[in-house]
């Protein structure tokens, strides 16, 4: 491997903060010296931003679902006043530090998802192939063919109505089992979007709003974008 491969291979690792203190001094020096590593380390820190506001908006959505509500258990039958009001509170207790441990649980799951898949659609876009269209412009997207699957990022896709999907096809239909993806559901004042998808033999990726039910003929409703996915055979 020649030296600048391995400062190429660094900058994801730059970018996460996983360096150790050698690899860092070293490629905080390289950095200076070189325009090309100093533009991936740009755009690898834009797409980190855009993964972040997605899982913040994954976090605020976690924090508004209440716990989910349960009858209290009957109390048994009391013996007296005094042992009425024991039996109340530990009941009350119980129930509120059992609903609390599954709400904190599945918020602790929900981001665990969050940060493993926000590493995951990283390492497809630093790793992976990517896509060059003009068409990705106008909603700051990023899309890069990772072996079988697509990391596809959107940075701007404008707002969403409460009746409108934001849906990711991929065509020809039938070259995958998920041949449409719904990316994101209205209402949204604004629309981020980060996900990998199983690219199978598809040729083309599109994405579009789409209102009521899903066509079983393919998108239908406004292209958002539509890019040509890179040959799977090296032949061609």
């Amino acid at each position: 491997m020649d030296q600048h491969t391995r400062f190429e291979q660094l900058a994801l690792a730059h970018v996460l903060g996983g360096l150790d203190r050698g690899d860092a001094d070293d490629f905080r020096s390289h950095l200076r010296a070189c325009a090309s590593c100093r533009a991936r380390v740009a755009e690898l820190r834009g797409i980190s931003s855009t993964l972040d506001a997605a899982a913040r908006e994954e976090r605020r959505r976690a924090a508004e679902e209440p716990p989910p509500r349960r009858d209290p258990a009957p109390a048994p039958r009391p013996r007296g006043p005094g042992r009425l009001a024991v039996v109340l509170v530990t009941v009350v207790l119980v129930t509120a530090v059992g609903f609390w441990n599954l709400h904190l649980r599945t918020s602790a799951d929900t981001y665990q998802g969050v940060a493993e898949d926000r590493a995951a659609i990283l390492s497809d876009l630093a790793r992976g192939e990517l896509v060059t269209a003009d068409a990705l412009t106008p909603v700051a997207a990023r899309v890069a063919v990772a072996g079988p699957r697509l990391a596809v990022v959107i940075a701007d896709g404008g707002p969403l109505g409460s009746d409108e999907r934001l849906v990711g096809w991929l065509l020809p239909l039938g070259s995958t089992i998920d041949e449409a993806v719904v990316l994101a559901v209205g209402p949204r004042a604004t629309t981020e979007i980060a996900v990998r998808m199983d690219r199978g033999e598809a040729r083309e990726l599109v994405v579009t709003r789409e209102q009521g039910l899903l066509s079983s003929s393919g998108p239908r409703g406004d292209e958002l974008f539509r890019v040509a996915l890179p040959s799977q055979d090296p032949g061609t």
